[in-house]
């Protein structure tokens, strides 16, 4: 099945929608996730802590659930027991922060902040 471009950016809405409302619920596991990724990404991790790393992010998206930017794409990519691998980690770890920039920056735009006196 082949998507065309504004399929494939209404998918994308649908799962930031679906995202926001986890984030919502589950704020404290989306801050490990952020600190997660960004400790994978930007400090040393030994190849001992690619495991306990991988699971337990996988247990974090686990409980975001599924259709959230976190599950469709990257559990799998990151779960060691699907298509995880330790050499890719820190790229997928990249990529996942990428898109939680981009859901962040799309939460602030859609939202409608006003100062009252």
């Amino acid at each position: 099945m082949h998507l065309t471009v504004d399929e494939l950016l209404k998918k994308r809405i649908e799962s930031f929608f679906i995202t926001e409302k986890a984030v919502l619920q589950y704020s404290k596991e989306y801050r490990e996730i952020k600190c997660l990724l960004r400790r994978i990404v930007f400090e040393v991790v030994d190849i001992s802590e690619y495991y306990p790393l991988s699971n337990e992010l996988i247990n974090l998206f686990d409980a975001m659930g599924e259709g959230t930017i976190f599950y469709n794409y990257f559990y799998k990519n990151i779960d060691p027991s699907q298509s995880g691998d330790a050499r890719f980690l820190r790229a997928e770890c990249r990529d996942l922060l990428n898109q939680i920039e981009e859901f962040d920056e799309w939460r602030l735009k859609n939202r409608n902040i006003r100062i009252l006196k």
